[in-house]
């Protein structure tokens, strides 16, 4: 997993020197070489070193974990234009993780990253306007970061989008696009927007009333998650369909939601 993160944003053409040396290292498993080729290249200025470096100093690889360095070194790399190193430079500036927490600043550097089309920032900086961290609270705004980022797959963005047409926070309130952003959500794996999925089927709001696919919802809500008080509430939604259906409509439940958890 380490590996991933570091080499994520790696071009094969822009490789050099230690910082090259430094992703060789890290590819036999050397991290204490690898840490040590790429602060020689992050001194030099070369932000993808600074970023891994920052990463490494973060996880405790190749040397002793540090916060304060990891930050030190993300704001290196975030200062050079590097977008992955602004993204996790507002998430430490939002949860004061190696610096002082800082909403303003987070927001400053989601935004570096949102504006250069990375979802997870825009995801992150819709959050920030929905809930008034660092910014003026505005749902229309938030809404339009989490829709850049849910055009993009980002799950959590969908589910937000869809949270805000159901409750119509920033939009018209909208039963069928909210339907439509859970199901993308849902499709994808994200618990919480199972769960919404299904109590939409249920009420037959924004699509038309179905207590087969919201048990079926609901069944795969619970099998997605090892969190306790989701499983229980997504059990306890499915239960309360149950007592709606016939034992036909919960055995066609039951296979739909097999065949789905199969297929992952």
């Amino acid at each position: 997993m380490l590996a991933l993160l570091l080499l994520f944003s790696v071009n094969q053409f822009s490789l050099a020197g230690d910082y090259e040396d430094g992703v060789a290292a890290l590819d036999r498993g050397d991290d204490t070489t690898a840490a040590k080729k790429f602060k020689q290249a992050a001194k030099a200025g070369h932000p993808e070193a600074q970023f891994s470096l920052a990463a490494m100093y973060f996880t405790g690889h190749g040397v002793t974990e540090s916060n304060t360095e990891s930050a030190h070194w993300y704001t290196q790399s975030a200062e050079a234009g590097f977008v992955f190193a602004q993204v996790q430079l507002g998430w430490m500036y939002a949860n004061g993780i190696g610096v002082p927490q800082d909403h303003t600043a987070a927001v400053h550097w989601y935004r570096q990253a949102a504006e250069a089309g990375h979802s997870e920032a825009q995801n992150q900086l819709g959050w920030m306007y929905a809930n008034g961290m660092g910014v003026l609270q505005d749902n229309i705004v938030a809404v339009r970061w989490y829709l850049q980022a849910a055009e993009e797959g980002h799950v959590k963005a969908q589910n937000q989008l869809a949270w805000m047409y159901e409750k119509g926070y920033g939009v018209p309130q909208d039963d069928t696009t909210a339907v439509h952003w859970y199901r993308q959500a849902a499709e994808a794996g994200l618990t919480f927007a199972q769960i919404h999925l299904s109590m939409m089927y249920t009420s037959g709001r924004g699509i038309q009333e179905d207590y087969v696919q919201a048990h079926k919802w609901a069944n795969l809500a619970a099998a997605t998650t090892d969190d306790k008080k989701i499983v229980d509430l997504a059990v306890k939604i499915r239960n309360d369909v149950e007592g709606m259906m016939s034992p036909e409509q919960i055995t066609e439940a039951q296979r739909l939601a097999s065949e789905a958890i199969e297929a992952h």
